[in-house]
């Protein structure tokens, strides 16, 4: 076919196929002129049986459907390698209908990028009309396919139902044209949320068995229990307008976390790991870090029993840094404190982990790995990652990080953070990982700052976020074990450093041939 040869019907000047997702089943060129020829493709919209982006248009017709890019002005051969481009991808993800065909065509003068495939029911349309046990089945397929994709391919499908269709024989196919980058389960979430509040015939049984199905296939796909305790935290955020609805989302969470031990074990054991609240107005203890540095632990539990506090927080990081793993284990197993996981914790516990560690870090992480035993490597692995109260949230990390323990507080991060309270409605947040004593806040004016006082008035501000220090390793350049207690009664706060012998825990880690910058951060504070 030449350039400038003309096809029927009038408009459609020129057409070339770049390929099929199945290089035998592509569509050819004269039947996507004709269908191009039929009528001027509609804008896609919302709540309509196609639905996307606004820059692409839709034409209809025997059994297919063409979709325009009316959104892009390119010339031919650059339109020729996007259309190449976004071929490979889909060839690569497996997960498009075989007869999907990309094309490029020159209608009325402009050069258009589009793909044709067979019309498939999109589940937008078709879930409503089955039944309960029909509609968990497929969406227990899109589940599926989804992990396989984010897996497979590091991207995420679009979780609308829209995005996905079946044919006649009931095999599911993908039908948007693009991937996500993968935001740790950040918008599989909300799509879940959906499926709570759509109108279909999802029972707390059915959506019981589809959190089962979802949580095994989590575990499956990415070999780490702790996403399931992300995606858990997620869920039990999402908004809900109704008690059945509230009903429908438990019963799905429930199923999440129903499919690995450590959650049936809490479940039969609660409270025991940390998962309840500190009740009451009492002043609670809040620390962070303590980093296996068993004689600055030792020195704060001193001092909160020398005055009379019980109970309170460990923000994370029991273990990584410091040679005293077990004892740290030991001592906090049996403290009466409520304790959250940190990133060393996981990453102690699991030996696939190693996101975000220095070689320093992560050495004396495998180090750890061989001195604990596997009842303490699963204690670690078991600590809950979030703890909220009536008006305060406990994490190791930052409130914008999904993981809840790899994200930062710091300058250049804590206005954003700030943000994400204000939205949650959540006024204090304590937090951990920054080894930096001091608290950042929002004034009621929406004036940001920072305050390392002493003596802080919680209530004062709108929203803020408080670092306790760390015990076991600080880095605000003042040696000894940094941590605060706080009065939910009054809203004080205290920031307190105490003294402890660090000679011992410095010859311990130079006889283990601990890397010498840890020593020296040790005797420094920074």
């Amino acid at each position: 076919m030449s350039e400038f040869e003309p096809l029927s019907p009038p408009g459609v000047e020129r057409v070339e196929v770049v390929g099929a997702v199945a290089p035998a089943e592509a569509v050819a060129d004269a039947v996507i002129a004709e269908l191009l020829g039929r009528e001027a493709p509609e804008p896609l919209g919302r709540g309509e049986f196609f639905t996307g982006r606004p820059g692409t248009g839709v034409v209809c017709g025997d059994g297919r459907v063409a979709k325009v890019r009316l959104d892009l002005e390119l010339d031919w051969e650059t339109a020729r390698r996007w259309a190449r481009h976004a071929l490979d991808g889909e060839r690569a993800l497996g997960l498009h209908h075989p007869a999907k065909t990309w094309f490029l065509a020159r209608v009325d003068g402009e050069n258009r990028v589009g793909n044709v495939a067979p019309l498939l029911d999109p589940l937008h349309q078709a879930l409503p009309s089955m039944g309960g046990d029909d509609q968990r089945r497929i969406l227990g397929q899109v589940l599926e396919v989804y992990l396989e994709a984010v897996t497979g391919t590091g991207k995420r499908l679009d979780e609308g139902l829209s995005n996905f269709g079946r044919d006649r024989q009931g095999r599911l196919y993908y039908l948007d044209d693009d991937t996500y980058d993968w935001d740790d389960f950040r918008s599989l979430a909300e799509a879940l949320g959906n499926w709570i509040r759509l109108p279909l015939d999802l029972g707390t049984e059915e959506l019981s068995a589809l959190g089962e199905d979802l949580g095994c296939g989590v575990l499956r796909h990415f070999s780490d229990p702790h996403w399931l305790r992300v995606l858990a935290q997620r869920l039990n955020r999402l908004f809900v307008a109704n008690e059945e609805q509230a009903e429908r989302r438990a019963a799905l969470v429930a199923g999440v976390q129903s499919g690995h031990p450590s959650f049936r074990a809490r479940v039969a054991a609660a409270g025991q790991t940390g998962e309840t609240e500190p009740a009451g107005s009492e002043v609670l203890a809040i620390l962070a870090d303590i980093h296996a540095n068993r004689p600055a632990l030792e020195a704060v539990l001193a001092y909160l029993e020398a005055e009379g506090i019980s109970r309170g927080i460990v923000l994370g990081d029991v273990v990584g840094y410091g040679p005293h793993p077990l004892g740290c284990i030991e001592l906090l197993r049996d403290s009466g404190l409520t304790l959250l996981k940190g990133n060393h914790d996981h990453a102690a516990a699991n030996s696939q982990s190693r996101k975000g560690f220095s070689n320093t870090a992560y050495w004396v992480i495998e180090w750890t790995r061989q001195v604990l035993g596997e009842e303490a490597k699963g204690w670690l692995d078991d600590l809950p990652c979030c703890l909220e109260g009536e008006d305060w949230l406990a994490l190791h990390g930052a409130p914008r990080d999904p993981t809840f323990f790899h994200g930062y507080v710091y300058r250049m991060t804590y206005e954003a953070n700030l943000d994400e309270l204000a939205d949650r409605g959540v006024p204090i947040c304590f937090h951990g990982h920054t080894h930096v004593q001091g608290t950042y806040f929002r004034t009621p004016e929406g004036t940001d700052g920072f305050s390392g006082e002493e003596g802080q008035d919680l209530r004062e501000w709108r929203h803020c976020l408080v670092c306790p220090g760390s015990v076991g390793q600080p880095r605000d350049k003042s040696p000894g074990a940094a941590f605060a207690t706080f009065d939910p009664g009054t809203g004080h706060l205290d920031f307190h450093r105490v003294r402890y012998d660090m000679d011992p825990v410095l010859a311990e880690m130079e006889e283990q041939g601990f890397p010498p910058p840890l020593l020296d951060r040790l005797r420094t504070g920074r």
